[in-house]
């Protein structure tokens, strides 16, 4: 392949990668808002829930010691003996219910038909069953739960998950392309006027430097640009982190 052929064929490839990275980059973007927005309300998912569930979450705080998490297990297998609770919470919350997980399998049988709620709340200072919540249920107290199925598979089931994983891995090969793009462009010889002598061209790692820096003394279209470059590239090995997981 000689050096025009060459320097067109890398023309035309930038100009396909841009291409892709410009269309998909917006493609992604509505689930990317999606997720950076519902994954903010998750860190905060206890507290929410709180809000959004008061009736059940939230307890009067007594002047007496909470009971032990292994009494309050006793109390609500006894009270949903038809259930089966393997899992315990590990600590107890001044003003805040203690939640019980009904599980999915009872022993090694799945349990049938499937359980009319999954949660059990019980007063953690005198052991009285507050209630259950069925977290499929539309409800105002299902905030939070909503908010966590459409973080992780857009309230769509196993369809909602092959989305997301597609919108993952077209992310991953973004990131690839995106380095690329960073690259200084190739340029062709016969672009150097014939009068003017031949200048010996700048290492590909001295060109490459500037899209690592942002110019302040420019105009907004090219701050902008540079500040998606620089970002990019800064950020690109935890970019592609979480594209990956």
């Amino acid at each position: 392949m000689t050096s025009l052929s060459f320097t067109s064929f890398a023309s035309n490839l930038r100009r396909i990668c841009l291409w892709i990275h410009r269309y998909t980059g917006l493609v992604m973007a509505a689930f990317l808002l999606m997720a950076g927005i519902t994954g903010a309300l998750l860190a905060f998912h206890d507290e929410l829930d709180a809000v959004f569930n008061p009736r059940l979450a939230v307890v009067e705080k007594a002047q007496t010691p909470p009971l032990s998490i292994a009494t309050l297990h006793d109390k609500v297998i006894s009270h949903y003996p038809e259930y089966s609770f393997s899992t315990m919470p590990v600590a107890i919350e001044p003003n805040r219910a203690v939640v019980f997980t009904v599980d999915k399998y009872k022993g090694d049988v799945k349990v049938e038909p499937a359980p009319l709620f999954q949660e059990v709340y019980i007063n953690p200072y005198t052991a009285d069953i507050i209630g259950a919540r069925d977290k499929d249920e539309w409800a105002w107290r299902n905030t939070m739960w909503k908010v966590f199925w459409l973080h992780r598979e857009l309230l769509l089931g196993d369809i909602g998950k092959l989305v997301l994983g597609i919108i993952a891995l077209v992310w991953t090969i973004n990131c690839f392309i995106g380095f690329y793009l960073t690259f200084p462009r190739a340029v062709k010889k016969n672009q150097v006027p014939p009068q003017y002598p031949a200048k010996k061209r700048a290492s590909l790692l001295k060109r490459w430097l500037p899209a690592w820096k942002i110019r302040t003394k420019t105009n907004t279209f090219k701050l902008n640009y540079d500040a998606h470059h620089a970002f990019g590239l800064w950020l690109w090995l935890m970019l592609f982190v979480i594209a990956w997981s």
